[in-house]
Formats: C-alpha cells, sequence, structure tokens
C-alpha cells in the first residue's frame, strides 16, 4: 500500500500517461477482481467485468461507467473513491479504494482512460 501512496503521490501533476495494462488493470484486479472477472457474481449481476480493456469501457448492463477524460463524469471512479452510496451485500463490508489507488484511476481516467 506504502508503494501504491508514493506512486500515486508521484503521479500527481506529473505528465506520465497511464494506462490500463501498465498501471490500472493490477490495481482493479487485486481489489475488485473477486467478483468483476470472469464468471464471477459481479460480473453475472452487473455486466462490468475488468477481465480485459474492452470489457471495463464496455461497463455494466446499464451502460459505460467510464466518460474518458472526465473522472467527474465517470461512475467507476465515483464508486471506487467512494462518493457514492453503492453498495450491494458483497461490498458492504469491502472499503472503497484507498485515496492513493482512487487517484490512479482518476488520472488515468482524466488523461483519456488509454488501453
Amino acid at each position: 500500500m506504502l508503494a501504491t501512496v508514493a506512486m500515486a503521490g508521484g503521479l500527481i501533476g506529473c505528465s506520465k500517461k497511464l494506462t490500463y495494462a501498465n498501471d490500472v488493470e493490477l490495481l482493479l484486479k487485486e481489489n475488485c477482481g473477486e467478483c468483476h472477472t470472469g464468471h464471477q457474481l459481479g460480473v453475472m449481476a452487473s455486466g462490468l467485468s475488468f477481465d480485459t480493456h474492452e470489457t471495463l469501457m464496455r461497463g455494466t448492463k446499464s451502460g459505460p461507467v467510464i466518460v474518458p477524460g472526465s473522472s467527474a463524469s465517470s461512475t467507476l471512479y465515483q464508486m471506487v473513491s467512494g462518493q457514492t452510496g453503492f453498495s450491494t451485500p458483497v461490498h458492504r463490508d469491502k472499503l472503497p479504494l484507498s485515496i492513493a489507488q482512487a487517484e490512479v484511476i482518476k488520472i488515468w481516467i482524466d488523461q483519456g482512460a488509454e488501453k
């Protein structure tokens, strides 16, 4: 976790281009992959899958959760940063991502949410 905090701190105001493959995929899979990969419950219930950049960008059964270039308009960022009241029985006992981890996702989305 300390490495993530240091990484996010180094990214704020930095011009490093973040990508799903290098910066976001592992973070999401480690924290949310138990339900949102493969044929797990989260994927089946919502349609939200972190298996690939393409499945993530497809979003949920209700539509996209990422607006490239706008974390403020992206449901994914709102969810992982704890800004929504979203919870399911599975999520209630799990904390949102750390501030540093959510910041990585925010920066990635604001930079265009590239593969």
